[in-house]
Formats: C-alpha cells, structure tokens, sequence
C-alpha cells in the first residue's frame, strides 16, 4: 500500500514538471512570435542593419522590457536588423499615462498608438535619431554655467551669456515660468520654435568665433553682442567658445611705422580695440596748420597725423564685427608710436598738440606730454580723445621737461573751446547667470533577451526530464 501511495505521488509530481516546461516554452514562444530581436535575422529575407538613436527624452519611456522597434523588431545597443523597405514602421513605449510625440530625423512625425505603442511610419534611412516629448507640453531646457557643472558643453569662460527674450511664430512670449539667470550661469525654460535672442558678451581681449551653439546656427542681430537661433525640440546645453585675441594697430603713415595700446581694459569691457593711425593730406594740412602754428611758436611740426579708434566685437565669426568708433572716452588709453628712422636719435623732445571737435561743434586745442626714447625711437603718450594730431618737436628745455615728468593727466587745453563732453559708447556689464538644479536628458538601452533564452533552456531541460521518468515508470 505505501508503494502505491509513493508511485502515484511521483507520478503526479512528473506531470507537474512537464506541464511547466511546456508552459515556459509557450511563453516564449508567445513572446518570440510578437517582436524579433537583433541578430535574430535567420527569417529576413533581404535584410538591413539600421541605426537608432534616442537624442531626447528617454526618461519618457518605459525602459523596464523592450521599448523601441523597428518593423516589430526590437532596437538593442541602438541597432536592429530589419527587412529592406521604402518604408518601416517605428514603434515607441512610453510610461503608463504619457502621451507622447516625436521628432525623426528633425521632422515632427504623427503618430497612432497601438496597444500602448505609439507607432510612427517613416521613410527608409540607415539611422534614426528620434527627440521625444510629452505631447502638448513642448517645453525645453536651456542651461549654462561658468563652472564645469555641465561639463564642458555647457561651460561658459571669458565671458557672458544672458537670454533676453523668446517669441513664438504667434509673436506671444516663448518663455515658460523658469527664468533664472544669475552670476553662476543659467537656467531657462523655453517652447521649441521660439526665435530666442541671447547676449553672448566677450571679456576684455576675447571674441566670440565659433559661430553656433552646440550645433544650433545663430544669426547676428543688429544689436552688439546680440545672436538669435530657433529653440530645438531639445533641451539645450548651452556653451560659447570665447578666443583671445589681441588689440589692432593699422598705420598708414610715413612717420609712424607700427605702434601698440595699453589701458585697453580701461576703454572698453568686451572684445577688442583698434586704432588707425594715417596721414593728413595735403589740403587737410593746410587747413589745419594755421590754427596750430598758434600753439606751437617756433617749435617744428614734424607730422600730421588723424588718429581714429574703433571698439570691435565679432559677430560669431573672423571676418565679420560690430564696429563703434571712438571719439571719446571716460579714462586715458596710452598709445606708443615707432617712429619712422627720420624721426630718431634727436636731442630734443616731441609733444602733441590735438586738435578735437567737440559734442557742440567748436574745436578744441590740447597739448599733449609725451615720453620719448631716443634710443628706440618711440614715443608714448595717454590720450582721451581721437581725432587729429600734430607731432611737434621742440629743442626747448621746458618742452623736454614736460615730457619727462608726464603724469598721465597733464593734457594742457590750450584752445579757448573746450566744451568736454564725455560719451565713450561703453555698454553696461551683462548680467551674468547660472541654474540651481538642471538635468540632462538619460540615453541608453536595455534587453531582456538573454533572460527570455535562459527561460526556455531551464523549461526543455526540465520537461525532458519529465519525460523520461515517465518513461522509466
């Protein structure tokens, strides 16, 4: 009787056992019948091995099991192997209660969902790069900081970004509740196709050249230092690639061969300065030298020189700058002239006797100290103004000593109209800025494959098993 018993027992524990390995290979079978993976391309006739990338909003999908395939087939490490077609069909999972809508290949693609698949049909291409949003939302990122916080695709150094505005095609505001811009950098959310306006500043010595923001085409705008650029369907790290670059000296003069500025961080407070140095004319001259033989006496004017300043600041490019000259300015810039060989090696001293017209009209006269190196053959001197100069040179012992003990505020106004009017077209300091807490969007993928095969070996092992017990019984 205990026989029996134990026979039917192991009996009834044999069936068990077989019934679940049928029901292990059933499952996977099931699951094998509804989506392909890659590498599983034994049943493609003509296939094709095609790229796919999600560039944005992967943390909308539901990445626990397969949640994108291509033609049924499931996307692993960003690839998958589909049947050649003018067209395939792009399937995408999100979380429960997300509604989604994607962007392929930077167009904006309708989708139909699917039993919880939004299923999108595309075109046939060898890559896929899809932007995923929530549908209606449409409301994206941009972040910068001054540090490394970003890492160096969102690093802004040597100067300053502020966003100054975003306008939707409607002409509405393109700029969500999150605005914060600040000394640490910045964080603003803005609407995708919005025309965003942003100031891109330079430091003192720096220009901005490279011409787009992390692969977003700018367009100079016709305010200084002011870009525009169409907000993607992305969040945006923002960064600008500020170059050192040097103050210019152009001369086109016979007395002056080359030269160089110093003080130029006390002109102006972004981008370069350039001087231009050339010649009067001969009629110039003769309408100028009466006016200043006045000032001079007996003293030689050795050249006649017009002497303009520029404040340069590129517009995203080498060849192309906004332009603002210079008449002038709030604080002395200091000017050194090479001297032309003719001009070298005199025992006596120079000074400078300018000429300006001021805001009101009427000119002005101003005698200008310089040091001179008789060795070098240079002259240095700090200016204020630009306009027209004379170069004088005097053997007269008070010209020398003036020359000596210059302070760099000694400019003698010697005209009677001296109406200073002091506008140096400086801009104000843009307001630096940087984000509390700004993510960036996850990319990755995940599979289940290697679970599903170990499934279904565990369920014929076990089923075969079964099977011969049953057989040995």
């Amino acid at each position: 009787m205990v026989k029996t018993k134990k026979k039917k027992s192991l009996k009834f524990k044999n069936k068990m056992a077989w019934l679940l390995g049928l029901v292990m290979i059933c499952v996977f079978g099931t699951m094998l019948s509804g989506e392909n993976v890659q590498g599983a391309d034994v049943r493609l006739v003509n296939p094709k091995t095609v790229t796919v990338n999600i560039k944005s909003g992967l943390e909308l999908l539901d990445t626990f099991g397969p949640y994108i395939k291509v033609d049924d087939c499931v996307v692993t490490d960003n690839m998958v192997n589909v049947e050649k077609a003018d067209m395939h069909k792009i399937s995408i999972l999100p979380q429960f209660g997300y509604s989604i809508e994607a962007k392929i290949n930077g167009d904006k693609v309708d989708g139909v969902e699917e039993d919880g698949w939004q299923v999108y049909t595309v075109a046939e291409a060898d890559m896929y790069d899809i932007e995923i949003s929530k549908a209606g939302s449409g409301v994206y990122t941009v972040t910068w900081a001054y540090d490394d916080t970003f890492g160096e695709d969102g690093k802004v150094a040597n100067g300053s970004v502020r966003i100054i505005s975003a306008i939707l095609p409607d002409g509405s505001n393109g700029i969500e509740n999150i605005n914060d811009q600040n000394e640490k950098g910045g964080l603003v959310a803005i609407k995708p196709d919005s025309m965003v306006t942003v100031k891109i500043k330079p430091d003192y010595g720096y220009q901005f050249v490279a011409g787009s923001l992390n692969g977003n085409t700018i367009t100079a705008g016709s305010e200084v230092s002011t870009f525009t650029f169409i907000m993607p369907r992305t969040n945006l790290h923002l960064s600008a690639l500020f170059t050192k670059t040097n103050d210019i000296i152009n001369t086109e003069s016979s007395d002056v061969k080359s030269g160089s500025i110093s003080n130029g961080e006390n002109v102006v407070d972004s981008g370069n300065i350039r001087l231009e140095v050339k010649d009067l004319s001969e009629n110039e001259v003769a309408v100028l030298e009466g006016d200043i033989k006045e000032n001079v006496g007996n003293d030689v004017v050795s050249a006649y020189l017009d002497i303009n300043l520029y404040s340069v600041i590129n517009k995203g490019n080498k060849t192309e700058a906004w332009e603002n000259k210079l008449t002038e300015l709030t604080n002395n810039l200091t000017v050194t002239f090479n001297l032309a060989d003719d001009l070298k090696g005199k025992d006596g001293s120079f000074y400078i006797i300018r000429e300006h017209m001021e805001a009101d009209g009427s000119k002005s006269f101003a005698k200008i100290p310089v040091i001179y190196d008789k060795e070098n053959g240079t002259i240095s001197f700090d200016t204020d103004k630009f306009s027209t100069y004379a170069l004088v040179y005097s053997t007269d012992d008070n010209s020398r000593n003036d020359s000596d003990n210059n302070d760099n505020n000694s400019n003698e106004v010697i005209g009677k109209n001296d109406n200073k009017n002091d506008n140096n077209n400086l801009e104000e300091k843009a307001t630096d800025t940087k984000p509390s807490n700004a993510k960036a969007p996850k990319t990755g993928d995940t599979t289940q494959v290697m679970e599903l095969v170990i499934i279904t070996i565990a369920g014929i092992i076990v089923a075969v098993s079964a099977f011969k017990n049953r057989i040995n019984e």
